[in-house]
């Protein structure tokens, strides 16, 4: 094989209305056929032609014996090309040059062109254009052909062009592709299968829009997927198949179908093998990891991470799948032993289990699940539970259950499954990351899974929030109130107030936050858009309200800061800076301090005056609807690329998951648990469309669900699969049809 030598950036000296060009040299490897002349070349297109284009070899590194050299240019567009002129200067020891061809391509226009040469070089020549790509519905025509190698082809360079290209994308939708696209993945030929799962990778990607990921859907694709993961023992195919059902995962219909038909196969087939948990390991002494784990387990468990934000009937699908839970505290435990603080693996277990923690006490069964055997002191019980739940849970008294139909008793033994969420071991890695990890989707994780947790009023939280102080850990969740990041403060604010239902965390968290918490109410001229967005600005209002209520020395510590200005600012806002819930809020939390007499004055001084237009009544015990979940995270920025748009998922109860017509069928899912049953079945039976019962947060504005999108560089053997960012790809982005293995061509990044 041709060794490559790449060269980026070449400027010819035009304007900024220039195009970009991906430059593919390939000299013959006959003997003495390379040249260390400099080169240069001329596009000749039909708009005109480009400036003369110089490659200097003063290194001598280009133009070798057999090697292939790219260089990206910049240079005026000349529209599509029809002719190349070339040669070299006459330099060098070896001025002579045999060239094969040259291939260009034009990344403004999607066009690749291809000039033959096979003819040695002295000076200057003019080459003709022998090839230019075919057309999208060629494309499809070929991959309908029944010849496996144009059909891989074909898929590899439809998979090359939807790179980065939405309109592309739209094209292929629109004239029919993803069907015939979705039809290859029960081919015979795995190379055939691969070529295909790759293609809609890049298919599925986008950061705007849910259409491609939404008519794969609708063409039995995640059913087809999976049924697939199920039959391969290819690590690349695993990734490959994840990363389609990443991005899938990222529409919030989606989400529960993905979690029905693919999440039992995924914790059987990924991520029980590849964390290593067995329940024997887990109750001997934890392994020490010496590297990171395998990327297929990152894609499994980002995946399920964003399933756990689907809703009620997600979390109790999630909470019951067997061997779940416990191999997700497992990968927190080994990461922290391992000293693995930032692992991705590791984040996206915490936040799972973040949102498998949410609403706990009201959404598992009480009768199996008690807290009767935990050892708190009973006045502290007594105390703590007459101030309510915070997470809205409702009332502990239940109907009472016939004998016959009561719950099987809690399985004696170690805790395990579920039960996992809650239990010390657990909790304490919480404490751990948040005393070590740097990871912000870690630290936002661990403190929400804690604010979670001590959200209830049962005698665990009531247990939590006292390990909690006892650990230390209090300072490490003040702390959070210091990075720049709203997602992190908000979790720590509210994981704040939720431990503060304990007197002695109240008083030490008067004593350690307040200043922090008032240094992070606005100052009413920051610039838009703010660092501290609306609900978890309320989120701290309420922290403030829970710590000062009823507490003169939590007041005094208030008064000592801004607090009350900014909150002044805040509640007579008439520039429509704020929402008019946070305006009622901060109107709320004032009412609520007028009733401390040292502050009054200073609140007068502000210009805010109790009385009944400004009484918006008792401020709410805790702002749970922001609260619901935890979405998938921002991504390692060497894998995947932020989604700037941060849009919101609203769920659509006018989804037709109606039954698909074609080669694809669509799962089996049973009446009783609407698990899949087989896939020797095929019921025509499929959910409805899930309409989460969470109300929608500002956790669900900000998009968490981030695409991943590679590019496969043409010279990396056909079978791997590397994940790279786009932007370190800028010298390899050319494809040269060829009969080759399948997935080739450029990948791009999962929704994760």
């Amino acid at each position: 094989m041709a060794s490559v030598r790449c060269k980026v950036n070449i400027e010819s000296g035009a304007a900024s209305g220039d195009s970009e060009y991906d430059v593919e040299f390939k000299t013959s490897s006959q003997e003495n056929a390379g040249t260390d002349a400099n080169v240069f070349f001329q596009m000749i297109g039909e708009d005109g032609e480009s400036e003369e284009i110089k490659l200097e070899n003063t290194d001598k590194a280009y133009f070798h014996n057999g090697q292939l050299d790219r260089f990206r240019v910049r240079a005026k567009d000349v529209g599509k090309l029809t002719k190349l002129r070339v040669g070299h200067d006459k330099s060098g020891s070896s001025f002579k040059w045999l060239l094969d061809e040259v291939v260009i391509f034009s990344l403004a226009r999607g066009e690749r062109y291809v000039f033959k040469c096979g003819r040695w070089i002295g000076g200057e020549v003019e080459l003709p254009l022998v090839g230019q790509e075919p057309e999208i519905p060629d494309l499809i025509d070929y991959m309908q052909s029944g010849d496996d190698v144009k059909v891989i082809n074909a898929a590899r360079y439809l998979q090359h062009l939807c790179f980065s290209k939405e309109s592309v994308k739209d094209k292929v939708r629109e004239l029919g592709g993803v069907p015939v696209i979705v039809r290859l993945l029960r081919h015979s030929e795995w190379r055939v299968r691969y070529a295909a799962i790759c293609l809609l990778r890049n298919l599925s990607f986008s950061m705007k829009y849910d259409a491609n990921r939404l008519a794969i859907a609708d063409c039995g694709g995640i059913e087809a997927l999976i049924e697939i993961l199920q039959q391969t023992n290819t690590i690349e195919h695993k990734e490959a198949i994840l990363g389609v059902l990443c991005n899938l995962s990222s529409v919030q219909s989606l989400r529960l179908r993905i979690l029905l038909v693919c999440l039992h196969i995924i914790v059987v087939v990924i991520i029980v093998p590849y964390s290593e948990w067995t329940a024997v390991a887990a109750r001997s002494q934890l392994p020490k990891r010496e590297h990171p784990w395998p990327m297929v387990l990152v894609h499994a468990t980002r995946l399920v991470r964003n399933l756990a934000s689907a809703g009620t009937r997600a979390r109790q699908e999630l909470r019951e799948e067997k061997d779940l839970v416990d191999c997700l505290v497992w990968i927190i435990r080994v990461g922290v032993k391992s000293v693995q603080f930032d692992d991705r693996c590791l984040e996206h277990s915490v936040c799972t289990l973040r949102n498998l923690s949410y609403r706990l006490e009201s959404e598992i069964d009480r009768d199996r699940y008690d807290d009767a055997d935990v050892d708190v002191n009973p006045a502290t019980v007594k105390e703590q539970q007459s101030q309510g739940c915070f997470a809205g849970c409702g009332g502990r008294k239940k109907k009472k259950v016939p004998r016959d139909k009561m719950p099987t008793e809690r399985p004696k033994g170690p805790p395990q499954g579920v039960e996992l969420i809650w239990q010390p071991q657990t909790v304490q890695q919480y404490y751990s990351l948040l005393r070590k990890s740097e990871n912000k989707e870690t630290l936002e994780g661990s403190a929400g899974a804690l604010h979670n947790l001590t959200a209830c009023s049962w005698k665990w939280a009531i247990k939590i929030r006292g390990d909690t102080r006892k650990a230390q850990a209090i300072p490490h969740i003040v702390d959070l109130l210091k990075i720049d990041y709203d997602p992190t403060i908000r979790a720590a604010a509210i994981a704040l107030r939720n431990l503060c239902v304990d007197p002695e965390n109240k008083r030490s968290v008067g004593e350690k936050a307040m200043i922090y918490l008032a240094q992070r109410l606005p100052t009413g001229e920051e610039e838009m858009p703010r660092l501290v967005q609306d609900p978890t600005l309320a989120s701290l209002l309420c922290t403030i309200y829970q710590l000062a209520n009823k507490n003169d020395k939590n007041a005094k510590f208030l008064r000592k800061t801004k607090g009350i200005q900014r909150m002044v600012k805040i509640a007579t806002d008439q520039d429509e800076l704020y929402s008019a819930r946070v305006v009622k809020i901060a109107n709320q939390v004032l009412s609520n301090l007028w009733s401390h007499s040292q502050l009054q004055q200073q609140m007068k001084h502000e210009g805010w005056q109790n009385n009944a237009s400004t009484q918006n009544g008792e401020l709410a015990r805790a702002p749970m609807d922001f609260e619901a979940t935890s979405l998938a995270s921002t991504p390692d920025q060497r894998v995947y690329r932020q989604d700037a748009s941060m849009r919101r998922f609203n769920n659509d109860s006018t989804d037709n998951w109606g039954n698909v017509n074609g080669d694809i069928g669509v799962a089996d899912v049973s009446s009783e648990s609407d698990r899949q049953r087989s896939w020797g079945e095929s019921l025509t039976q499929l959910p409805p469309p899930y309409v989460s019962e969470d109300r929608s947060s500002s956790r669900e504005s900000r998009s968490r669900d981030i695409p991943m999108e590679e590019m496969r560089s043409s010279s990396r053997a056909s079978g791997t699969n590397s994940f790279r960012d786009e932007s370190s790809n800028t010298s390899d982005r050319t494809l040269t049809l060829k009969d080759s293995g399948g997935g080739g061509g450029k990948d791009e990044d999962l929704w994760v």
